[in-house]
């Protein structure tokens, strides 16, 4: 009835070299700003989309407000273009 004396194999902590620390935290940054610029891009696009989206909009507005300038003109009879296409 004897115990069988394991040894404890002690971990040697190696503790990592200052160079080695400050490549890994250069690569981490690294990944972080490309990260950074991903998302700053899906944003900028996001933006643009609706900038574009907001032009539409406006040129839509534009050529109806004309028509309605002229359909306004038409029912005033103060349309003079139009009498002169007519014509």
């Amino acid at each position: 009835m004897f115990k069988k004396k394991t040894e404890k194999k002690s971990e040697e902590k190696v503790k990592p070299s200052n160079q080695e620390v400050q490549r890994v935290l250069a690569k981490a940054k690294k990944v972080a700003e490309k990260k950074e610029k991903a998302n700053l891009a899906k944003k900028l696009d996001l933006v643009l989309k609706k900038v574009g989206k907001i032009d539409t909009i406006e040129k839509t507005l534009k050529k109806t407000r004309e028509k309605t300038d002229r359909l306004e003109a038409l029912l005033s009879g103060k349309d003079t273009e139009g009498q002169k296409k007519q014509t």
